[in-house]
């Protein structure tokens, strides 16, 4: 039964739920399975969810009980190493997040088989059709082959979605597959259009043969198997979640799209404090893209977010990659080759972005960057043996940069800092060749005006677009010389010396000096790796700020930035080594026998060399402690994620759930479905929030925080104990000892994970 209760300052009616009010849950339901329910002792006057007491705030190591983590009887899984299913003993584990808990995590994360990952075969090709649909269409209307075609069309296809995500901004309609098809005709007749009148006026054909042969396709296949068998291991199960901080905001986010339908970046921001869709910006290209996938296989979140990422990971940046190879090397096919294998084999990309954060905007942005540089450097014509025109290279970075931009902004800026070094060049050579020509003023003037104009541009952009001085908090993580070393021995934020990728980088450092044309890249690199040295390794200041302000002073976000050139340089000297000893072999042995085995026997040990690294090791172990999910996990534990999903439905559909954002609970609106009180751990609280986080177990006695939940309609709360995600302690009273309030009354348990309805309000 409910009755309708007068709200006073409200304009209208809202039924309160009443005691006996069962019509959705039905009886209490109370699961208790073995140890885990026994260890639920006392600490601090809170329950804790088994393990030793839990103090402070910092530099602490939670220990769990030997063999499980309080789970009662189950049989723990052996769980996969970097080696691809050896087996391998429990060690400690250290986290490159702020404030973050050194956890031991126990050897019981569920690995997943294969039949589970082929489970999510629809959800990954979906992910795939709504980047390569309309990327395809747009690459089409440009006349683009080959690699061109191949490595233009998932940086067009993130611009479609982003175009559209900012026309429904605009226009107002709900997100979904016809808006962006709609966008994605709109925008490919207008690229064949302007190939059109480019062809009309100049007659340039839009690509040219790649002669490349069977490197590329073979590199990308060898890149995909790589990366696919490295990222199913990270996650485990296609279900796992990263727990992580920032992943309940990407969650929610998604569900956010879903929901609403709106998928504008100039609103997304809002979900930080509220669902009122206020302007506020955040980059929404990777969100929409989620959304989109969960719409149209009905895939729950997480498993959209796994297919997503795994398109990202294994199909995106390899043929971004690629296509700067091709764009800086020519038609090397053992340099294309050796990239595709490099692809998979540095830990700062992609590997720690899917693991630090969780910065999935990051890995959809930088995954895009190496294609977006390679249309960059084509533009500048400083090699004929580019695999496209240059007006083809300028209409592809002009629909590129708009993915690029709403993936995420900094890595906008980071195309702007690499491309200072080729785009010089080619200014250099432009005034030679005015010069050479005898050129009017005038054409000098346009060119200097141009000129400043741009330097201007990136000016205002690198002040503009970047965080507050707050906000960007990161300190220095390692000395000066450290830093300096792990930059150029691809050793970044701690990571073991990489010793095959450091040697190939070397040998690349000469094969690319002695390509005049391509010596820019050299001067990129410096630049790349500088930013990572000013970040992790100088003190805090207005100069640092200013440099990598963009970034957070984060030196795990610049040092996922050192792979995109360091790849075309490490391949680089791979080719040259190949090439070396095929020279060798030829003045003593001519056999065609040789030409094949020596570069076969090379790329086998490449990959050995790479993909059984201490760095992808180490790489691959931190990832898989963000995704375990057990019975301790510091953001979602099994229990937890039981709770949820058994709730999913129970509840009015316009229920609001109140809990501690920093233990999970707000992961009620993207893995339930109901909103949460507070959709994200950092935000803005009115006063009515504030109320209900002050006093909510005291409703009984406080009528202003009765008068609070009833205007949210808050009233469920969930409480997963004091364990949070940063293994912190953040305390809020009115969430406190619930078992032991008078204000609510206990409606499901699974575990140590609780789910309390508000009684005291009727």
């Amino acid at each position: 039964m409910r009755r309708r209760v007068d709200e006073g300052t409200d304009n209208g009616q809202r039924e309160l739920p009443q005691h006996g009010d069962r019509e959705r849950l039905g009886p209490r339901r109370v699961r208790e399975s073995g140890e885990s329910r026994a260890c639920r002792g006392r600490v601090g006057g809170r329950r804790h969810r088994g393990g030793p007491p839990v103090h402070g705030n910092e530099g602490r190591t939670r220990a769990y009980p030997a063999g499980s983590a309080g789970s009662g009887p189950r049989t723990p899984s052996s769980r996969r190493s970097a080696t691809f299913g050896v087996v391998t003993a429990t060690r400690l584990r250290y986290s490159y997040r702020p404030n973050a808990v050194a956890a031991e995590i126990p050897d019981e994360k569920e690995t997943a088989d294969v039949a589970e990952w082929l489970a999510i075969v629809p959800a990954v090709l979906v992910s795939v059709l709504v980047l390569g649909v309309p990327g395809a269409l747009v690459a089409a209307a440009l006349g683009l082959r080959g690699i061109a075609f191949a490595g233009f069309v998932p940086a067009a296809g993130v611009s479609v979605v982003a175009v559209t995500s900012l026309a429904g901004h605009v226009i107002g309609f709900k997100w979904g597959v016809l808006p962006v098809a709609a966008v994605t005709a709109v925008l490919a007749l207008a690229a064949y259009a302007a190939r059109r009148i480019w062809i009309s006026r100049s007659g340039a054909a839009p690509t040219k043969p790649a002669g490349a042969g069977w490197a590329v396709p073979t590199a990308a296949v060898v890149a995909a198997v790589l990366l696919t068998a490295r990222f199913t291991v990270m996650v485990g199960q296609p279900g796992d979640v990263s727990q992580t901080f920032d992943n309940i905001f990407h969650l929610n986010a998604v569900q956010y799209i879903v929901e609403t339908g709106d998928a504008s970046p100039l609103r997304l921001g809002s979900l930080t404090y509220a669902f009122d869709g206020a302007g506020s910006f955040y980059p929404a290209a990777w969100h929409a893209i989620t959304a989109l996938v969960v719409q149209l296989t009905g895939a729950t979140i997480p498993v959209a977010v796994n297919a997503v990422n795994l398109v990202i990971v294994a199909a995106v940046w390899p043929l971004g990659v690629l296509l700067l190879t091709r764009v800086v090397l020519g038609a090397n096919r053992f340099g294309l080759l050796a990239a595709g294998v490099l692809a998979a084999g540095f830990a700062a990309f992609p590997y720690l972005m899917l693991d630090f954060g969780v910065l999935y905007p990051n890995v959809l942005s930088i995954a895009l960057l190496p294609a977006a540089l390679a249309f960059v450097v084509a533009s500048c014509r400083l090699d004929d043996a580019v695999p496209m025109s240059v007006p083809a290279a300028w209409l592809g970075l002009a629909a590129t940069l708009p993915g690029l931009s709403l993936a995420h902004p900094s890595t906008l800026m980071a195309l702007i800092a690499f491309s200072a070094a080729p785009v010089g060049v080619a200014v250099f050579r432009h005034y030679r060749r005015l010069r050479a020509e005898h050129a009017a003023a005038w054409r000098y003037v346009l060119t200097s005006v141009i000129l400043v104009v741009g330097v201007a541009a990136a000016a205002v952009l690198l002040i503009k677009a970047r965080p507050t001085s707050e906000a960007a908090f990161w300190g220095p993580r390692e000395s000066f010389l450290r830093s300096v070393f792990a930059g150029f021995t691809n050793s970044t934020v701690g990571y073991p010396v990489d010793l095959v990728i450091t040697g190939l980088t070397i040998a690349g450092l000469w094969a690319i000096w002695r390509r005049k044309n391509q010596r820019w890249l050299l001067l990129s690199y410096l630049f790349a790796v500088g930013l990572y040295v000013i970040s992790a390794g100088l003190p805090a200041s207005y100069f640092r700020y200013g440099l990598t302000g963009t970034w957070y002073n984060d030196s795990n976000r610049l040092a996922s930035l050192i792979p995109v050139l360091a790849l075309p340089i490490a391949a680089a000297g791979a080719a040259w080594l190949v090439t070396t000893v095929l020279a060798l072999i030829a003045r003593r042995n001519t056999a065609r026998g040789f030409r094949i085995a020596v570069p076969a026997a090379a790329a086998a040990l490449l990959v050995l060399g790479t993909q059984w690294s201490a760095p992808m090791a180490e790489a691959t172990e931190n990832a898989e402690a963000s995704y375990a999910m057990t019975d301790e996990s510091l953001l979602l534990s099994t229990d937890e994620l039981e709770l949820l999903e058994e709730i999913r439905g129970e509840l009015p559909e316009d229920s609001v759930v109140v809990g501690s954002p920093w233990t999970g609970t707000s992961l009620v609106y993207a893995i339930s479905g109901y909103r949460a009180l507070m959709p994200a751990i950092y935000g803005d609280r009115d006063q009515d929030v504030q109320l209900i986080m002050d006093g909510l177990r005291d409703a009984d006695a406080r009528p202003e925080v009765c008068s609070a939940l009833k205007r949210e309609n808050a009233w469920y709360i969930l409480d997963f104990g004091p364990q949070e995600v940063h293994g912190g302690t953040h305390i809020f009273v009115g969430f406190e000892d619930l078992e032991d309030s008078d204000a609510v009354e206990l409606v499901d348990e699974v575990g140590a994970a609780r789910l309390y309805r508000v009684t005291a309000c009727g």
